[in-house]
């Protein structure tokens, strides 16, 4: 269901994909360029075993529409099929666009949809890392897991279970910010330190050099640590804390730098590490670390992928010309595509150049 901001579901926003169960069943990416749009993307929990639809969708919210509370005006439109419970988002190298991140259960295969003015691309489709199955081909389980793409948009974690084989992998790829392209892959099964695992929540600390994995374990639910600039990251493995009868789920870097981590339990607690950039026990792993009363929490957290963005590449060209002339002509070219930018000089001008006779500093808005 999809509230407006007064907490009242929007008058289309009910029966939407996804489901309670699934780890990152939703992610939300503004329209690029409209300040109005959203696009909201779904995946189902245990490939549709309790919804009954299997693929990942999309929708459309107008916030224009319904007096400024927002409206859906296109709902569930069907993507790919068997997607598994991992979904997440990331800024495209030109910092603007935007890709969107899942993975096909019973295969190799990564989606990654862009997103942009023109609308979603059809999907780059790469093969790299584990097939994402379980051993008994019946059983579903190993959909379930969480994924993460670094801030730089170079690297992609993702953790998930064979548990009729009684396995867990944890693995490492690359990704191309630039062409969607998914490759290589190092991974490792049985992380935590080869005790009973399930993985479920996979987090990179803000400057890519640590990644956090939780086990979804019990009676003990710990969380770990990974140095990922060492030459064997998984052999780097450091107990950060445990979570005693109860289980650690899904995490997210916030808005502060620090790592918040889901639990399921009946505290009313978020766990939180508070410099996840310092390897070891430096990271400030504090255990009930944020109050949520009267909320509660259970196994996942908001998708949120949207840290600070990165600076717009290649769209504005500078030129700069340094001569003796009584007049010089300042021009800008700005490729923006449709519709055609617009331009306002500091002198008031409108146009692409201005006409410059006098000394001083000017400056263009476009």
């Amino acid at each position: 269901t999809i509230y407006d901001r007064s907490n009242t579901p929007m008058p289309n926003g009910t029966g939407m994909g996804g489901n309670l169960s699934s780890a990152q069943g939703v992610v939300i990416v503004p329209f690029p360029g409209n300040a109005y749009l959203y696009y909201l993307f779904t995946v189902p929990s245990q490939v549709g075993q309790f919804s009954g639809n299997d693929h990942m969708t999309w929708s459309v919210i107008d916030m224009s529409l319904n007096g400024g509370y927002g409206d859906v005006t296109l709902k569930n439109l069907q993507l790919f099929q068997g997607s598994t419970e991992q979904l997440t988002a990331t800024y495209h190298a030109n910092g603007r666009d935007v890709w969107v991140l899942a993975r096909k259960f019973g295969t190799d295969e990564w989606y990654a949809y862009l997103v942009t003015c023109g609308g979603i691309s059809e999907p780059v489709v790469s093969h790299a890392g584990q097939v994402v199955m379980d051993s008994n081909p019946n059983d579903t389980q190993a959909a379930l897991g969480c994924m993460d793409v670094s801030y730089a948009g170079d690297r992609i974690a993702s953790t998930w279970n064979d548990s009729p084989g009684d396995l867990c992998f944890l693995e490492l790829l690359d990704f191309d910010n630039s062409t969607g392209a998914v490759t290589n892959g190092i991974f490792t099964t049985q992380p935590g330190q080869g005790g009973s695992s399930w993985g479920y929540g996979v987090a990179f600390s803000p400057n890519g050099g640590v990644l956090y994995w939780s086990n979804f374990g019990y009676p003990n639910s710990p969380l770990y640590q990974y140095d990922l600039n060492a030459s064997n990251p998984f052999g780097t493995e450091l107990l950060i804390g445990e979570l005693n009868a109860a289980y650690f789920g899904g995490m997210q870097i916030g808005l502060d730098g620090k790592l918040y981590i889901a639990r399921w339990d009946a505290a009313q607690k978020l766990t939180q590490v508070n410099f996840p950039d310092i390897v070891g026990s430096g990271c400030g792993f504090i255990l009930d670390g944020v109050s949520i009363v009267p909320g509660y929490c259970t196994l996942s957290l908001s998708n949120d992928w949207m840290r600070e963005t990165p600076p717009m590449q290649e769209l504005i060209s500078w030129e700069d010309t340094t001569t003796c002339a009584d007049n010089i002509l300042v021009a800008i070219t700005a490729q923006f595509g449709n519709p055609a930018p617009t331009f306002l000089w500091s002198n008031g001008e409108t146009s692409s150049s201005i006409v410059v006779d006098q000394a001083g500093v000017y400056s263009v808005m476009v």
